[in-house]
This record gives structure tokens, C-alpha cells and sequence, in this order.
């Protein structure tokens, strides 16, 4: 019973499972999982629905960086977990809204 409930405290993202939602206008599906060996430090892959290019992060659950960026500057996802929804910004050369979801 305690393990459940400590489960129901974490983000569903934290937990594995696939998100779907927008960066900017385009549709993006996102999987993130726990860093093995770290504790507060989350792996994530996103692509555009449509590209289907795969896109790497790393970050804490809140601030995300693209690991496999081509940019000088590595492009930044900024946002906060409410509900099972992950929404802010993505900051990059410009700067586009993200919102993810179950």
C-alpha cells in the first residue's frame, strides 16, 4: 500500500509511459524513463509525429536538454508537472509552447 501511494505522488511521465501532446503547432509523442543509477535524473526521447526524428533529453523533470542537437546553442524544454501534464516552453532559436500528456 505504501509503494502505490508513493507511485501516486510521482508524475506518470516519471513512471515510463508514453505521452502524446504539441511543440508549437506540430504533434510530438514523448517516452521518458529514470536514468539508471541516478536518482533525480531522467532520460527522455520525443519526435515530431510527422519527421518521426528522434530527439534526445536529459534533465531533471522539469528543465530538459536535447542531447543530440546540431545547434551551437542546445535547445531547452522548461515546464512543470500538474495534473499528469507536462506544459511550458521549449527554448531554442526561437521559443515554442510544449504541453504533454497521457
Amino acid at each position: 500500500y505504501f509503494l502505490l501511494n508513493e507511485l501516486a505522488a510521482k508524475p506518470i511521465g516519471s513512471r515510463g509511459q508514453v505521452l502524446y501532446g504539441t511543440l508549437g503547432k506540430a504533434n510530438i509523442t514523448m517516452k521518458i524513463h529514470r536514468h539508471e543509477g541516478y536518482d533525480r535524473m531522467f532520460r527522455a526521447v520525443y519526435f515530431d509525429d510527422v519527421k518521426r526524428r528522434p530527439i534526445e533529453l536529459s534533465g531533471d523533470g522539469s528543465n530538459w536538454t536535447e542531447s543530440n542537437s546540431t545547434s551551437k546553442k542546445q535547445p531547452q524544454i522548461v515546464a512543470n508537472w500538474k495534473n499528469d501534464v507536462l506544459a511550458g516552453e521549449w527554448q531554442g532559436d526561437k521559443k515554442l509552447r510544449f504541453k504533454v500528456a497521457p
